[in-house]
């Protein structure tokens, strides 16, 4: 369980600052060969976006856990729009619950649909 101090809680509703998640959790992958599916990522994103809105009151808790939500295009589009509702005094978590891959000291999260050929992640993956 997730825990924070009411006072701090408070002083960040005291002071305007919104709380916002973006929650991502990726079971099943297009291509099983590549990336084997995970049993849990999509249960544990939906169990920490639960835990940000009901015991730490966050204002705003994208949850992204769907085949049709964890695209390359689908993650890209909400990630834009996550950054976008951002204000300078907010505060900000992004939860990833999936495969991930480290090339060249650049890390990426990996989307449902990447292909196993692909040469440059960063056109297929987001970092």
């Amino acid at each position: 369980m997730i825990s924070i101090e009411n006072s701090y809680v408070t002083g960040l509703k005291q002071r305007g600052m919104r709380k916002l998640a973006l929650v991502i959790g990726i079971n099943v992958y297009d291509d099983k060969d590549f990336l084997p599916s995970l049993d849990k990522a999509a249960s544990d994103a939906q169990t920490i976006a639960k835990t940000l809105q009901e015991d730490l009151n966050f204002d705003i808790v994208d949850v992204l856990v769907t085949p049709a939500q964890t695209t390359y295009v689908e993650l890209r589009r909400a990630w834009i729009e996550f950054l976008q509702k951002l204000r300078a005094d907010d505060v900000a978590v992004v939860y990833f619950a999936g495969h991930g891959i480290q090339i060249g000291g650049q890390s990426f999260l990996l989307p449902r649909d990447t292909p196993s050929e692909a040469k440059d992640f960063g056109r297929h993956a987001l970092n």
